[in-house]
């Protein structure tokens, strides 16, 4: 089995900080969130780093790597 890419700690971390999607696409578009939302979303590191950041939070509140 592939390992896999999984985005939902991004949508629990906006949850659990009162923020809805739409406060991040100053750093990512829309359709790059819904493709994250809907785990085909293949994303730049960089991208990654900057949501770390915007958030204040380590990656692992934003992404997470599926066995």
């Amino acid at each position: 089995m592939k390992d896999s890419i999984d985005f939902s700690p991004l949508f629990l971390t906006l949850e659990e900080k009162g923020m809805k999607q739409n406060e991040i696409y100053h750093i990512v578009s829309k359709t790059t969130v819904n493709k994250m939302k809907h785990g085909n979303g293949n994303v730049w590191l960089s991208l990654v780093a900057d949501l770390c950041a915007e958030l204040d939070v380590p990656i692992e509140k934003v992404v997470q790597i599926k066995r």
